[in-house]
């Protein structure tokens, strides 16, 4: 199974309590081996893989990671490219390492990055040392992945979800869910995801899309299905559902 864009919620354990935060409050959680074991084990390849939480570099997040990583090798899963933000409060240094074993996993790096969240929403830190670091750690690496600061969060662009409720509805468009295309039209098992994010969660769910909030991603009407379930056919299912309703 091909897939385009997919999301891992490594941790729900956040060392910020942004106001806008579209997650809502933190949790106490983080992804089990389990739930990256059955959704691996059906991926063939991912086009873009994005690590989130929570705070995907707190040590909770890195461990997921790395083991998500791992995995990929035992599954033999290939990825294209790998996207990571990070509110940059905390400098771990063995965050250089775990992300050149990253770049050097994926075959189409030209487009990975590292996002650092400087908006006026989070916190001061830092956050420039943060970038530096990580800069001359990429330069006596050999490698080379775009590191982006971003300075400014308009309110416009705030969803209507967790903490973020607070500045109004209707504020984000979201991409439609899942667009899927057949290699051969009398077999529907053979198939990519050609639009639409998965959203892998601490609670072994898929859901369609990844800008929900922690209670919405409970709402069933938000869950594909388990990581253990049979993805596939719950994607053709979901897709299917989308074409008639449409």
């Amino acid at each position: 199974m091909n897939l385009d864009e997919v999301i891992v919620e490594t941790t729900r354990r956040c060392n910020m309590k942004c106001g806008h935060c579209l997650r809502g409050k933190a949790e106490n959680k983080e992804m089990s081996k389990s739930h990256i074991n059955n959704f691996l084990r059906q991926v063939n390849y991912m086009h873009s893989i994005t690590f989130t939480g929570g705070e995907p570099t707190l040590p909770s997040g890195l461990k997921i990671i790395n083991y998500f990583l791992e995995a990929c090798h035992v599954y033999k899963v290939n990825i294209g490219n790998f996207y990571i933000v990070t509110n940059a409060k905390v400098w771990r240094p063995e965050l250089p390492k775990l992300i050149s074993k990253l770049y050097y996993y994926c075959s189409e790096n030209d487009i990975s990055a590292i996002s650092i969240s400087g908006d006026e929403y989070h916190e001061q830190v830092g956050r420039t040392s943060f970038k530096y670091k990580l800069e001359d750690a990429f330069e006596l690496m050999g490698i080379s992945i775009d590191i982006d600061v971003r300075s400014t969060f308009p309110t416009t662009r705030i969803l209507n979800e967790g903490r973020g409720k607070q500045y109004g509805s209707n504020r984000f468009v979201r991409k439609p869910e899942i667009s899927i295309e057949y290699e051969d039209e009398e077999d529907y098992s053979n198939f990519c995801v050609t639009e639409g994010e998965l959203y892998l969660n601490c609670e072994g769910n898929i859901i369609s899309g990844c800008d929900w909030s922690y209670e919405s991603q409970r709402l069933s009407r938000n869950i594909i299905c388990k990581a253990s379930d049979n993805i596939k056919k719950a994607l053709i299912k979901r897709a299917m559902n989308i074409f008639c309703y449409a």
